[in-house]
C-alpha cells in the first residue's frame, strides 16, 4: 500500500485499475469452469486408459463440486488468517498445480487425489470472487459485474467442450491437462502480481 502510495498514483489510474483487478478475477471464473469441466470431454478416454467403470469415471467430475463446496464454508476463517488477495491467489495456484497433476497422473488413484487438490484451490478462489469485486466497484456497478464473472462460469464450460476433444486427439488427455493447469498457472501468476489488498480498493472506491 506504501509503495503504491510512493508512485503517486493519480485518481484516474485508481479508477481505471479496477478494470484489470476485474479481468484477473474473470480470467480465473473462466480458467475455474475449464478445470471443472474438463473431464467431460475425456472420460471414455480415461474409461480406457485406467480401466475404471462408469461410476468411478463419474467420481472425477462429481468429487470437485463437492469439496468445493466443504472448502468454501471455511474459506471465511482462511481470510482471517491470511487475508483476501493472499487467499485468492493461493486458490488459483493450488487450482492450477492440482490441474498439472491430473495430467501427471499414472493411477486413477493419483488422478482422483489431483482432482481433490484442484477443488481445494477452487474452494478458496471461488467465494473470494464477488468479496473482490465489492472491494473496488461501486454499488450500482456491483450487479452487471458479479453478472460478468459468473458467466465466465458458461464461458469456461463452452470452451473446454471445444477445445478438448480436438487437443485429446491431437495432444492427447495428458498434455491436455497440463495445458490447461499451465493456462491456469500464468492467472494465478498474474493474480500475484495485479490484485491489490483490498484496504487500497475501498479508497479507490470512496474516490470514484
Amino acid at each position: 500500500r506504501d509503495l503504491v502510495r510512493s508512485r503517486g498514483l493519480g485518481d484516474v489510474y485508481k479508477r481505471q485499475y479496477k478494470y484489470i483487478i476485474e479481468f484477473v478475477v474473470y480470467a480465473g471464473s473462466v480458467s475455474m469452469a475449464i478445470i471443472f469441466n474438463a473431464m467431460g470431454p475425456m472420460l471414455p478416454t480415461l474409461m480406457e486408459e485406467f480401466k475404471i467403470t462408469f461410476t468411478q469415471a463419474g467420481l472425477l467430475s462429481s468429487i470437485v463440486p463437492c469439496i468445493l463446496g466443504v472448502f468454501a464454508l471455511v474459506s471465511g476463517t482462511i481470510v482471517g488468517k491470511i487475508g483476501l488477495k493472499v487467499t485468492s491467489c493461493l486458490g488459483l495456484t493450488v487450482m492450477s498445480i492440482g490441474c498439472i497433476l491430473s495430467g501427471l497422473a499414472d493411477t486413477y488413484t493419483e488422478m482422483l487425489i489431483s482432482r481433490v487438490v484442484s477443488a481445494i484451490g477452487a474452494g478458496l478462489f471461488f467465494p473470494m470472487m464477488g468479496a473482490i469485486i465489492m472491494q473496488w466497484f461501486k454499488d450500482s456497478e456491483l450487479v452487471v459485474v458479479n453478472s460478468i464473472n459468473f458467466s465466465g462460469s458458461a464461458v469456461g464450460g463452452a470452451l473446454v467442450l471445444v477445445i478438448a476433444p480436438a487437443s485429446v486427439a491431437a495432444l492427447g488427455w495428458s498434455n491436455t491437462l497440463i495445458g490447461f493447469g499451465v493456462g491456469s498457472g500464468l492467472i494465478a501468476s498474474l493474480s500475484w502480481f495485479l490484485l491489490k489488498e483490498p484496504n487500497l480498493g475501498v479508497e479507490s472506491k470512496n474516490q470514484n
